[in-house]
């Protein structure tokens, strides 16, 4: 076995199954945390729960399938279809969810801090589980091109259709999971901090009544800037592998570039899954220290 093959079967078979294990224990502190009495009726609390459970996919799915194929060389998805599709819709479509949720917890505290009653009332708990039921029907919808358009090519790799079809799913992937939630958060964020500190300066004329970020608030808004950066660290550069590998198919490469292509793949996908795992640990902290 060459230094490569070396390094990758360490990676899969050891490292992976330490994430496996942390992101264990940050869904089952962040689903124990998340379904507290205390929380139920905070909207933004709903849009962290729903992330949990679509990370349960990966972590209980994806992950081990990615274990079993990288670390072992035993994957289904070589020889059977309909695995193939299943398993990167749920890649796809989990992974998905789990940001645009973030998102809309960004956009949630955005609309709570606002000095428009009408924009604080997006901010309620049955806005919340609406927004969260919309979201996940879009989501599972526009995926379905996965089911139609993967399969097992030349090199028993399951993958997406060449041509066309695999630019768009590469470029969707770089620009609706790498890229645009990312930005979104960024800005909601921002938005946020600012409408927060114009509604302070206002406190002592209008009263307290209007003041609705208090101790657990700030944890939220603080963790949400943090996964911002982590997200943007961890997925990007694997979004834009990706998109490299696609677009450079049929170019002419040196005996060891399609080998490093494949190794930086494979490692960067399991950090990818680092960052889910991690934020999971940072926002059950967070929790506990503003209980």
């Amino acid at each position: 076995m060459n230094m490569d093959g070396l390094i990758k079967n360490i990676f899969s078979r050891y490292c992976l199954i330490g994430l496996f294990i942390l992101g264990i224990v940050g869904l089952i502190l962040n689903t124990l945390i998340f379904t507290r009495k205390t929380f139920r009726q905070n909207s933004c609390v709903h849009y962290f729960l729903a992330s949990t459970i679509a990370n349960y996919f990966v972590v209980f799915f994806i992950l081990p399938s990615r274990i079993f194929s990288d670390g072992y060389d035993l994957d289904p998805g070589q020889y059977n279809l309909f695995y193939c599709k299943i398993r990167f819709y749920t890649y796809f479509t989990a992974k998905s969810l789990s940001s645009w949720f973030i998102v809309l917890a960004c956009f949630d505290r955005k609309m709570s801090s606002s000095l428009n009653v009408h924009r604080r009332a997006f901010a309620r708990p049955y806005i919340s589980r609406w927004m969260i039921f919309i979201t996940t029907c879009i989501v599972l919808i526009f995926y379905c091109h996965v089911l139609m358009f993967y399969e097992i090519d030349d090199t028993e790799e399951c993958n997406g259709r060449l041509g066309f079809y695999r630019l768009f799913n590469d470029s969707f992937y770089l620009i609706g999971y790498s890229l645009l939630p990312p930005l979104l958060m960024l800005i909601f964020g921002i938005w946020t901090i600012v409408s927060t500190r114009r509604l302070r300066r206002i406190v002592p004329r209008v009263g307290r009544r209007i003041t609705s970020l208090n101790n657990h608030d700030n944890a939220l808004m603080l963790m949400l800037l943090v996964q911002v950066g982590l997200i943007s660290i961890t997925a990007v550069p694997h979004a834009v592998q990706k998109l490299y590998s696609t677009l450079t198919l049929y170019d002419r490469k040196d005996e060891h570039e399609p080998r490093r292509t494949d190794y930086q793949l494979r490692t960067q996908v399991p950090i990818v899954k680092l960052d889910e795992n991690d934020r999971q640990l940072r926002t059950q902290n967070y929790q506990y220290r503003n209980l």
